[in-house]
């Protein structure tokens, strides 16, 4: 038997473990199927709002009935027609939780790429967002920082509760395909922040009200965490549609859910354990991993060599698991998306069950040295790690789903918008790796070594002439004229109405055109001119000028 299947596209971690037919859900179907022992390692401990579940030697438990979750403690008043809007409250709620840790900057938010995503489905110009997100975001500073919502006041925490409320379906339209008939689409572009906020039932505001001060009440002791980091994605996110738990506090990774079941279901506990898995590197030196049921106010944790143990009912080796799911994880990156790395395969058997496991014989990646120098930016809020970007990274091609390559990361870091218009970071050829961990994202930076081969999709372009670039106008007004991608290249093929930072169908057939030539001042100084096909001609200006003075 093997894990491995035919290509998938990129799905989320949690699609995989519902999908019975995945190799991420064979693969822990097979090494960690003991949820039972896992449940039953579990014991209360002095704070009744934590449980915990440890093993000196897995198969030797505690004898007694199994400890569970019992009845909720918060439960939403439902409508009549029964329908309650349970993951848009769990969003929402994890939004709020956020807060009390960390108030900002907004721009490192899902909900701030997924505003960005919906413009743009309406036609706005990248890293724009509706004006009802900025109304948001003067109102949720203003709440963070009075003193009303410092003491937990009623009045101050509904206000709350529909900011959270309306950043959760930001998020969702940066998570799913942008849906016409989805109600915050439906109100279009020009719609008011209390048009927003009105779509928050005043039932799901009621439950964030008693979600927070259950939460506040219960976790005292990962609300005192010095260390706190929303939204982690890992080295094998990008295989994983992007991937990112909901926290991380000292060294305990967070999961939340809003269930009302009083069961700890296997998958809820392979989810937790994915995303361990997934930061194959140890870069967040994760030690324990938890689980918030946010309606009975507990939280239930366990080491997370003691968890692994427990569900596989053997002693397992961490590292040695880690490089088994990076495998599988390599197994779903289609070869037209990432080229495969350039090492040899072996074949490796895991005692305890008859399964051959595709492993790649992989080393420290941060041991390596760069032998290709990307391009790394910062975000647009000036914060956090650089990244590489889709469009800069010949190592991987652009997925359907992406908005816009120019300016989101290519390890798929949620909620990150790269600045193009910074100073970039360019990586020194022969140092390691290592030497840029401080300040590069450490997913996007083996990319920069050998390990990785460039893909076919990357040929060398070869470029008109600078009086042949030609800005084309826009299908409507009010968007942005694009640089042809016809006439900026001299091998455009079929691209003849994509533009060169990758607008699908963004010209008006027979509309007008401006030349640009070699003076980009002026246009660079009008802002109906997009700002990253500005970029590549710069860019190609220079590079042009560089081989030049060369000959």
């Amino acid at each position: 038997m093997s894990y491995a299947s035919a290509t998938l596209h990129a799905v989320s971690l949690t699609s995989h473990l519902a999908d019975p037919d995945s190799p991420v859900r064979r693969f822990f179907a097979v090494r960690f199927p003991d949820a039972k022992a896992a449940r039953r390692a579990l014991h209360p401990t002095n704070d009744p709002g934590n449980v915990f579940g440890t093993c000196a030697k897995p198969g030797e438990l505690p004898n007694g009935s199994t400890w569970i979750l019992g009845q909720p403690m918060v439960t939403p008043e439902r409508p009549s027609d029964g329908r309650y809007p349970f993951p848009t409250v769990g969003t929402a709620f994890d939004y709020r939780v956020r807060f009390m840790f960390e108030p900002g900057p907004i721009q490192r938010l899902v909900a701030y790429a997924g505003a960005n995503k919906l413009a743009q489905h309406w036609g706005s110009p990248s890293l724009a967002v509706p004006s009802a997100f900025n109304e948001l975001s003067h109102d949720l500073e203003e709440l963070l920082g009075s003193e009303g919502a410092q003491r937990g006041e009623r009045h101050h925490e509904k206000r709350l509760a529909r900011v959270c409320y309306g950043l959760a379906l930001y998020e969702q339209c940066f998570r799913s395909p942008v849906d016409d008939s989805w109600p915050i689409v439906a109100l279009g572009r020009n719609a008011s922040w209390e048009q927003v906020a009105a779509l928050a039932p005043e039932a799901a505001v009621e439950d964030l009200v008693a979600l927070a001060s259950q939460f506040s009440q219960s976790q005292g002791s990962i609300l005192g965490e010095k260390r706190f980091i929303p939204n982690p994605t890992f080295i094998g996110s990008s295989a994983l549609g992007g991937a990112d738990a909901d926290w991380i506090s000292g060294p305990r990774l967070i999961d939340m859910k809003t269930t009302t079941e009083s069961t700890i279901e296997r998958r809820t506990l392979w989810q937790v354990c994915g995303y361990c898995l997934a930061d194959s590197i140890d870069e967040y030196k994760i030690t324990e991993v938890g689980i918030y049921f946010s309606r009975h106010g507990v939280q239930v944790a366990w080491p997370l060599a003691d968890l692994l143990a427990l569900l596989a009912g053997n002693p397992i080796d961490l590292e040695e698991v880690r490089q088994e799911f990076s495998s599988i994880l390599d197994s779903l990156v289609s070869p037209t998306r990432m080229a495969l790395p350039s090492v040899k395969v072996t074949w490796h058997s895991t005692p305890g069950y008859e399964s051959d496991v595709h492993v790649w014989p992989r080393s420290n990646p941060m041991s390596e040295s760069v032998s290709r120098s990307l391009v790394f930016r910062l975000p647009v809020s000036g914060r956090g790690k650089r990244h590489v970007s889709f469009a800069e990274n010949p190592v991987v091609h652009v997925p359907r789903d992406v908005a816009d390559p120019q300016t989101m990361p290519s390890c798929g870091a949620a909620g990150v918008v790269l600045d193009l218009l910074g100073d970039p970071l360019i990586l020194t050829r022969h140092r390691k790796l290592e030497t840029y961990r401080g300040e590069c994202c450490a997913r996007c930076l083996p990319y920069s070594s050998s390990r990785w081969a460039s893909v076919d999709a990357y040929p060398e372009r070869t470029y008109r002439e600078p009086a042949d670039w030609r800005f084309r106008e826009p299908v409507r007004s009010g968007l942005r004229w694009h640089l042809s991608w016809k006439d900026f290249y001299d091998d455009s093929g079929d691209n003849g109405d994509v533009s060169v930072c990758l607008a699908q169908d963004a010209f008006l057939p027979g509309g007008r055109a401006v030349e640009v030539g070699e003076d980009l001042a002026p246009l660079e100084a009008d802002p109906r001119y997009c700002r990253h096909c500005l970029l590549q001609a710069r860019q190609q200006l220079h590079r042009r000028s560089r081989n030049i003075r060369k000959e």
